[in-house]
């Protein structure tokens, strides 16, 4: 998964965001540079997020020259935007576990982030709602 793919996922059930990011594996796949793309994504990019997240590769020196705060995409040389190309596209996260606020966790395996919901239990309501079959539904997560 690219960082560009986890800056803008959100927690299916709640729609919370951001999702906290834990890789446990990552790997570093060639992409080759598009100035014009990364400039026309920049405005897309939640830049705390993204730092972030992007924090946890090995790469000081990718790092290093990330801008600290949101940057406008016409007032940046070339080795910022090729910074920012490494970090968006080139880490790929292989392995990990996405967080949400509430507490519900997503896998990360090969590569592919699993925001599958995949169990559902009933919530306690009133008598008025167990008989109206209309049961408020609520929704325990792991996505594994």
């Amino acid at each position: 998964m690219r960082l560009l793919t986890h800056n803008m996922l959100h927690c299916p059930r709640t729609k919370a965001y951001p999702l906290q990011l834990v890789a446990s594996t990552c790997d570093d796949v060639q992409v080759p540079f598009s100035e014009a793309f990364i400039r026309r994504m920049l405005p897309r990019i939640q830049w705390e997020v993204f730092r972030e997240a992007a924090a946890q590769f090995p790469d000081e020196d990718m790092l290093a020259k990330l801008p600290e705060s949101t940057p406008q995409p016409d007032t940046l040389d070339e080795p910022t935007l090729k910074a920012i190309h490494r970090a968006l596209l080139e880490w790929h996260v292989v392995d990990g576990t996405l967080k949400a606020e509430n507490g519900s966790e997503y896998a990360v395996k090969n590569g592919i982030p699993n925001l599958v919901i995949t169990e559902v239990r009933k919530e306690s309501g009133g008598a008025d709602d167990a008989n109206s079959g209309d049961a408020a539904m609520d929704v325990d997560d792991k996505g594994q």
